[in-house]
């Protein structure tokens, strides 16, 4: 039997739906995607052994089920250089068929017996997350989470339900985000790595949804909105106690312009030593000074910008490309830099939003 379909949303549906397919090289079965067209729509699988996405589309008028395994990349590349606004797919034979008005192309099907599942997780706990935050989350995370695979619990956005309030965190050490927000339906204690794996199709996934339902269990971390399911097997080990190493006592704090600073940072940074790329700060009054130097090149910039400033004067070295990837995960036009000693770590603030929290570990500056 012919289905005809919008070749733009079946072109969609692949795409978004075949995310996993062909990252695993080592089980050949990975490569293809499963599809299920019955009832009242298609349905697609990708998987790579640790991961799964699972989209859907609706479908009018198709009486049947029918369930094969194909390899997504030519399905695509086809898709996207037919111009008709409609296909038409026809099973036979182990082939499928897809027609469009100047010709038709075939590929080979396998069965999808052996297509395999992720398995179900034990002890699930099920939350709603608002998706706008989830997705500005993961977004901000792709600065701050590690990339040392001898430490997976690290490479991973850490999101958390506990005491009435949800709660990320991203850290490769050096710096640090977190941020939270109450939720007084939230009760007991569960939280997951997500790893930076499934970034991409978390984010695709969140986008033009208002909510989505976060389900953790032993094993698997999944992700549900409309007709969309991802599933992530949960990263072992035990995520530092982040909230312990954040400084509650930094009594000096600067309020600067955020856009101004940012531009001084890049401009100092154009004569800071390529190596280590260190900054060196000073708070003196209203003047927030930042300098480059590269001594071996004979390189130095100066810059200075006016702060609301509070507390003691200091002198403190950062490294440029940190305090950059600090500055880009703040939403508000100003913001207020912390210090303690020269040793501590800076902590910075979000205007917008008061429960966020930045933290940058200071370098030491040659005498």
């Amino acid at each position: 039997m012919e289905i005809r379909l919008s070749r733009k949303e079946f072109l969609d549906l692949l795409v978004s739906g075949s995310v996993f397919a062909g990252r695993n090289k080592v089980v050949s079965m990975f490569d293809n995607v499963r599809l299920n067209i019955g009832g009242s729509g298609i349905t697609i699988w990708s998987m790579d052994g640790d991961c799964s996405m699972e989209r859907s589309m609706e479908l009018e008028d198709f009486a049947g089920d029918i369930d094969f395994c194909v390899n997504p990349v030519g399905l695509i590349k086809l898709l996207r250089l037919v111009k008709d606004s409609y296909v038409a797919l026809d099973i036979l034979d182990s082939v499928l068929v897809v027609r469009h008005s100047s010709g038709q192309m075939e590929f080979p099907l396998e069965s999808s017996v052996d297509f395999p599942r992720m398995a179900k997780s034990g002890g699930d706990t099920s939350y709603e997350v608002l998706s706008e935050v989830l997705y500005g989350w993961v977004q901000m995370s792709k600065n701050f989470v590690s990339a040392d695979s001898l430490r997976p619990i690290m490479c991973g956005m850490y999101l958390g339900f506990s005491g009435g309030k949800v709660t990320m965190c991203a850290t490769d050490t050096r710096v640090l985000l977190t941020d939270s927000y109450l939720d007084r339906d939230i009760v007991g204690d569960v939280s997951a790595v997500i790893p930076t794996s499934v970034f991409g199709a978390l984010l695709d996934l969140l986008n033009g949804t208002d909510r989505v339902k976060v389900r953790i269990g032993s094993t698997n971390v999944a992700f549900k909105a409309g007709g969309s399911l991802l599933v992530c097997k949960v990263q072992n080990g035990k995520y530092p106690a982040f909230d312990r190493v954040i400084p509650t006592g930094n009594d000096t704090s600067a309020s600067i312009d955020k856009a101004t600073l940012t531009d001084s940072v890049h401009r100092a940074m154009l004569s800071a030593d390529k190596a280590t790329q260190l900054l060196r700060m000073s708070l003196r009054g209203v003047e927030f000074g930042i300098v480059g130097e590269d001594l071996a090149f004979g390189r130095k910039s100066q810059e200075t910008c006016m702060c609301s400033h509070a507390g003691s004067d200091l002198e403190i070295g950062v490294q440029g490309d940190f305090l950059l990837k600090c500055l880009g995960a703040v939403g508000s036009a100003d913001v207020e830099l912390t210090f303690g000693t020269p040793s501590s770590p800076i902590v910075i603030y979000d205007k917008e939003s008061q429960d966020k929290r930045i933290l940058l570990m200071p370098m030491l500056l040659p005498s």
